[in-house]
């Protein structure tokens, strides 16, 4: 398969091994008999259905429907297999004629090393790229910016946005907000094979880093990995954990800037494959991302606070600064101290903007609070009212603000921990343009 063929005016696109799907459409993985439901292989296909949430679906059909029999039974975990693919699977519902159902996973790895893999992602914003596209059909041809080329830790990601990523979402298409947006390539920089553990870990950090840029959760779901004679050595299917498709939504890093991109990445993939911070940073990032649009407010200050401990913890105890029984001390280390200590370190303020959350500004102003106290003492009564509802609610936006400064909080401090110092976008409204990021506080 060629990859990379540069012309006069730019590169020819990667070719996706599933085609780009249209809003709520299906896209067809496999077609063939399917094993593990009954003595015999039976006739189906498995595809990967995005509306209502994407997921793995399979049908069967029944060769016989007056008296057959699966030894398979509704609702039972069984292990099903198809063209060489493996997993675990189970029956949502049968007819006369039809067996369907589920499957979170299904793989085949031949044990080969890999030259390179073709990554299919599910619902990336439009970045803007570092690279042109040159796109090419019987009607027009046309050329974009639509490619994102990088080189991490040893790796040479490109990503390749679809042609029609512009106009995808224009008009209102409902619920049916799941597609494939990119397809990416992974290989070594020095060209050597690998191992297909290898292209999880990196697409996996990939996956975290790219979510928490977004402020959603995206998803590479579809994985193919080729080895030296271009053959097939590695296939993945899964049924990814992936929010709906928004133009906008709420982007820590804009898909705008590119530099500013190409920069976290750079941090954020290094520190996650990092053995001394894999696991604490994994951790972090997962809950700042579900600061953005976890379930209602207070879900997404509590999401807040774990990671801003867990980067407590970190610095100071992991890092020698203050001892493990000092620091547990609730009296001499609150919650409160240890974020602004953080925030004191990474030179982000700890006052409270009046014009942008007036609310939880008189609510400091009143109780002589800053700002690490002021939005610990809202995530405290949240918990534990001193009445029945400590006059919370009666304050109009008081809980949304608190939301908004604690995901402000967390998002740079993150930055900030993976030593990232390109420009960021504001958890706290107005947000402004996407294309004017502003720079973070130990960077301005």
């Amino acid at each position: 398969m060629s990859i990379h063929v540069p012309d006069e005016h730019g590169n020819e696109p990667l070719t996706p091994i599933y085609p780009f799907n249209e809003p709520g459409e299906a896209i067809e993985l496999y077609s063939g008999p399917i094993g593990g439901l009954d003595r015999s292989d039976l006739n189906g296909t498995i595809r990967l259905v995005p509306f209502p949430s994407p997921g793995i679906r399979w049908q069967v059909e029944l060769p016989d429907a007056e008296g057959h029999h699966l030894r398979i039974g509704l609702r039972d975990e069984f292990e099903l297999t198809a063209g060489g693919m493996t997993g675990h699977a189970m029956i949502n519902s049968t007819s006369l004629d039809s067996v369907v159902g589920i499957s979170s996973h299904l793989e085949f790895e031949s044990g080969d090393l890999l030259e390179y893999a073709l990554v299919h992602w599910m619902n990336l914003p439009n970045y803007t790229g570092n690279t042109p596209l040159h796109y090419t059909d019987s009607c027009r041809s046309t050329w974009t910016r639509g490619r994102l080329t990088l080189e991490i830790d040893g790796w040479r990601i490109t990503l390749d946005g679809r042609p029609d990523s512009g106009s995808l979402f224009k008009e209102d298409i409902g619920l049916a907000r799941y597609v494939l947006t990119h397809v990416m390539e992974l290989r070594r920089v020095d060209a050597s094979s690998f191992e297909v553990e290898g292209a999880r870990r990196v697409i996996e950090a990939l996956r975290l880093s790219l979510s928490f840029a977004a402020g959603r959760w995206v998803a590479p779901t579809l994985f193919v990995g080729f080895d030296a004679t271009g053959g097939k050595a590695w296939q993945d299917w899964g049924s990814p954990i992936c929010a709906p498709y928004e133009r906008i939504g709420s982007p820590v890093i804009s898909p705008m800037a590119v530099g500013d991109l190409e920069a976290f990445l750079n941090a954020s993939v290094v520190r996650l494959r990092d053995a001394d911070a894999a696991n604490t940073t994994r951790f972090q990032i997962r809950l700042a991302t579900q600061t953005s649009n976890l379930g209602f407010v207070e879900n997404r200050i509590f999401s807040a606070f774990p990671a801003i401990e867990n980067l407590s913890w970190e610095t100071f105890v992991l890092g020698g600064v203050v001892s493990k029984a000092e620091f547990e001390d609730q009296k001499r280390w609150p919650t409160a101290r240890r974020l602004r200590e953080l925030l004191v370190r990474a030179q982000i303020p700890i006052g409270i903007d009046q014009k942008r959350l007036p609310a939880l500004h008189q609510l400091a102003t009143e109780k002589r609070l800053d700002g690490p106290e002021t939005v610990t003492w809202v995530r405290n009564r949240l918990i534990h009212p001193k009445d029945p509802h400590d006059r919370l609610y009666t304050r109009e936006r008081l809980v949304a603000e608190a939301w908004q400064q604690s995901r402000e909080y967390v998002c740079l401090l993150l930055l900030h921990a993976i030593g990232y110092t390109g420009g960021y976008l504001g958890a706290i409204p107005p947000h402004g343009w996407l294309s004017d990021p502003a720079p973070v506080p130990w960077a301005a």
